[in-house]
């Protein structure tokens, strides 16, 4: 998948080059060059992006999220952080070079590097680590260990998304406020995960945001069912359905008419009315009254059922 190129920068040029200084903190061996006999080093790392972190950045700004900054972090073997540098990543600018003066211990030496990329408020939205070996320039140069970045940021332990309501039946010109959840491999729910929002056809409904993780889808009055689909910065979703009925228009007999009954008994078969809207389509979930004309009595009362049919 391609990167933006911003991305593709960052992702294929020197991200950290490291210039390891050649004054020894122990022991020099006897048999060994003084290591200032060496010269400088460079160091470099050459960041992967996970396919989940390539679709996270891909998309970051659907989230309200923009990566700012880049920190770097360098320590050696005994757990000592040896450097801790962050840069600013100003959008707009493709390109970085990070400088990290470091010393170290003879010939070479070996440190874990951890690469984070941060949004303006330091949160950690990317991040990878990494062994590398700072090398005397008097030995080989080595080709730069790929770091893999993985999307580390706000909805990442999402594995299931749930919409709220689900399956919905509305008026055509009517609105429905559709919420996310994210939910972990346990189902328990994932705090503050950012979610955007897709609509199957806006011809049938328009969507407009409630929050992060809620949009109110409104009918445009035809009839129709729109899918939403809720997505994290992962690339994990959820769906809901949404579907349009417009208002009654019509109502017909379908059978039962005509007959003729004795005062006080059943008619030998039931009315059935159909409810219609004004494309002659039916119209479910519809309160119809039945009276009978001339007698006084109270009028029985049905609901249209799935086809616009009720009956008495």
């Amino acid at each position: 998948m391609r990167l933006p190129s911003r991305v593709i920068a960052l992702a294929a040029l020197v991200v950290v080059a490291i210039t390891c200084t050649d004054a020894p903190t122990g022991p020099k061996s006897t048999d060994r060059q003084p290591a200032a006999a060496f010269g400088g080093a460079r160091l470099a790392l050459s960041p992967s992006f996970s396919p989940s972190a390539t679709t996270a950045y891909n998309t970051l700004a659907a989230f309200a999220l923009e990566v700012t900054r880049v920190r770097v972090v360098l320590t050696a073997a005994d757990g000592k952080v040896v450097k801790d540098t962050v840069i600013e990543f100003p959008p707009g600018q493709d390109r970085i070079s990070i400088e990290l003066p470091v010393t170290i211990t003879g010939i070479e030496q070996t440190f874990t590097a951890l690469l984070q990329l941060l949004d303006a408020t330091a949160q950690v939205l990317f991040s990878g680590t990494q062994q590398v070996v700072a090398r005397s320039g008097s030995l080989p140069a080595a080709a730069p260990p790929p770091v893999e970045i993985n999307y580390v940021g706000p909805g990442v332990n999402v594995r299931t998304v749930r919409l709220t309501p689900s399956d919905a039946s509305i008026a055509a010109s009517s609105g429905v406020t559709i919420s996310a959840s994210g939910l972990d491999s346990a189902g328990a729910l994932v705090t503050n995960t950012p979610f955007r929002f897709t609509l199957s056809d806006a011809a049938l409904a328009t969507m407009a945001p409630q929050g992060t993780n809620g949009v109110t889808v409104t009918g445009t009055g035809r009839r129709g069912t729109v899918t939403i689909t809720a997505i994290t910065p992962t690339g994990i979703t959820g769906t809901a359905r949404v579907g349009f009925i417009p208002p009654p228009a019509s109502l017909a007999v379908v059978s039962g008419g005509g007959q003729t009954v004795q005062a006080g008994r059943a008619a030998p078969a039931p009315f059935v009315v159909e409810v219609r809207a004004s494309d002659g389509l039916p119209v479910p979930g519809v309160a119809v009254s039945f009276a009978a004309s001339g007698t006084g009595a109270a009028g029985a009362g049905a609901t249209t059922d799935a086809t616009g049919h009720a009956s008495t």
